[in-house]
Formats: C-alpha cells, sequence, structure tokens
C-alpha cells in the first residue's frame, strides 16, 4: 500500500514539474507575424481564462518558489551551481535548477511522509524508503549535472586541436582572429563552435577580447581552452605571430591526449584485475577442483 501510494504520489508530483518547467514550445519559431499581433492594441485585452491551468497557476506559483529559495539559498551553493551549469552549457537559471533539487530532495519525500503516516502509520520500511527518497534526491540531480559538465569538457578538449588548425589556417591565410573565430563557429560543431560563437558576440557588443576569451576558460572548464587563451593573449601582448604560437599549441594539446590515452591504457590491467578475481577464478577453481572434490567424496563414502 505504501509503495502504491509513494509512486501515484511522486508521478503526480513529477508532471506538475514538468508542467512547470516546461518552456514555450513556439519560443524558437517566433515571425514577424507573431511579433507584430503581440504588439497590436487588441492582443493586450486577452481574457486570463483562456490561459493554460499551468499559465494560471502552476508558473506564478514556481516563479515564487524559485524567487523564495533563491533568497534562501547560500550564494557559495549558488555560485557553484552556476558554474556547474555554465561549464555543462545549460540554459537552466541556477535558482530553477536549486528548486527542482530541493523538491526531489526534500519536498516530495517529506510529503509522502506526511500523506502515508496516517493512512499505514510510521513504520522502519517507510523511515527507510524517507531518508533514501533523500539521498537519492539530493544526490542525482547533481550526479548528472556534474556528468553533463564532464562530457562537455572533454567533447571541447577532443574537438579543440581542429579548431585551432583551422585558425591557424585562416590567420596565416590573412583573415583576423575575430573573423576566424567566426569561421571557427560554422565549420566546427559541437560546444567547441558555441564557445567561440558566444565569444564574438560578446566582443561585437564592445566587451574586450581577452577579457572574453578568459570567461570562455573559466566557463569551460577546459585546460587545455585555458593554456590556449593564455597563449592568444601572450602572443598579442609580445607581438608574436598568433599562427605559429596556434600551431604549437595543437600540437601539445595533440600530445596531451596521446599522453592521456596511454596512461588509461596501462591502467587496464589493474582495473581487469577485479573482475577476473571476482568471476573468472571462482569459475576455473569449480571446474578444476570440482570433479576432484566429487571423487574425494565418493571414494569416502564407499569406505
Amino acid at each position: 500500500m505504501v509503495t502504491f501510494i509513494s509512486l501515484g504520489f511522486g508521478a503526480t508530483i513529477t508532471l506538475l514539474l514538468l508542467g512547470a518547467f516546461r518552456g514555450n514550445r513556439r519560443g524558437r519559431t517566433v515571425t514577424i507575424r507573431d511579433r507584430v499581433e503581440q504588439l497590436a492594441p487588441e492582443a493586450h485585452a486577452h481574457d486570463a481564462y483562456d490561459d493554460s491551468f499551468a499559465e494560471r497557476l502552476l508558473l506564478p506559483l514556481s516563479r515564487w518558489f524559485m524567487h523564495t529559495l533563491g533568497t534562501a539559498t547560500p550564494s557559495r551553493l549558488t555560485q557553484a551551481v552556476a558554474e556547474r551549469l555554465n561549464t555543462a552549457g545549460m540554459t537552466v537559471t541556477p535558482g530553477r535548477f536549486v528548486a527542482v533539487w530541493l523538491t526531489f530532495a526534500l519536498i516530495i519525500p517529506a510529503t509522502l511522509l506526511v500523506v502515508s503516516a496516517p493512512i499505514v502509520g510510521i513504520s522502519l520500511p517507510m523511515l527507510g524508503m524517507f531518508a533514501a527518497w533523500m539521498g537519492l534526491g539530493g544526490y542525482l540531480p547533481w550526479f548528472f549535472l556534474q556528468r553533463a559538465a564532464g562530457k562537455r569538457t572533454r567533447e571541447i578538449d577532443r574537438r579543440l586541436p581542429d579548431a585551432i588548425d583551422l585558425i591557424v589556417t585562416c590567420v596565416e591565410s590573412g583573415i583576423g582572429l575575430q573573423a576566424a573565430m567566426i569561421k571557427v563557429s560554422e565549420y566546427v560543431e559541437g560546444p567547441v563552435a558555441d564557445e567561440f560563437t558566444r565569444v564574438s558576440r560578446e566582443v561585437s557588443v564592445g566587451r574586450e577580447r581577452a577579457e572574453a576569451m578568459e570567461a570562455m576558460a573559466d566557463r569551460t572548464g577546459s585546460r587545455e581552452m585555458r593554456l590556449l587563451v593564455r597563449a592568444i593573449t601572450q602572443a598579442e601582448q609580445m607581438g608574436i605571430s598568433i599562427g605559429s604560437v596556434l600551431r604549437n599549441q595543437a600540437d601539445e594539446v595533440r600530445e596531451r591526449r596521446k599522453q592521456k590515452a596511454r596512461e588509461k591504457a596501462g591502467t587496464i590491467p589493474v582495473k581487469i584485475t577485479i573482475p577476473t578475481v571476482l568471476f573468472i577464478f571462482p569459475t576455473i577453481f569449480l571446474l578444476v577442483l570440482g570433479p576432484v572434490a566429487l571423487n574425494t567424496m565418493e571414494f569416502f563414502a564407499e569406505r
């Protein structure tokens, strides 16, 4: 009974959260006509009852809830979440992530405990389920965020040498560094193109290129990207040819990637020892010593 109540209530809360935090499906396909209709005088006089249940109740409640949690959350936690979200390339605000995080970690299990306690009473299995849900709700969101950030950083490290080669080709052909970054965003796919596109946009609106690239290095969390930014900054300050510096940087990135591959290959024998001892050796001992043990038992049984 407790399991069915927990599953039903959890599914209900999950669907409500998905409806509240779901983005606008038409947000990316808004046409000029839609913009004009929004600015028309009759567009402001719409009936509030035409909105959906989520727009009238759930979205205001979610905004109030996120604002309340944002003011109550420690600044260090908010800053750490913001850094991880930037590294993962997510557009979710830190307040919204913290709100979902605390909802799954505290609010849902506490609500389940309050609802189930009058029906079946408080027992040790219920308290164990409550503690397990709190642990999973507090660990899984941060775990998936860390995993997404690490995956994006590894993707940047993997595609960065090709992007550097393209920048070197553009610079040596007479194109400026800013235009070379735009070319990278056009011909290279993945998070590297997104980061260079963001740097180009920030520079175009008046931000210093060195400052924008330093922010990119901090945002991605990639050591290779940070070394690239430092190399470009030092080359510009000292008047060195950017093409030669970037070419050397690309070679160093590839060499470091080969070294990491060799290190991972060197750890394979150590990692394979555990499954060998746990699964392969017992089977071998059973096959080799099993018949001997059976023959010994039969011999002593006949005696």
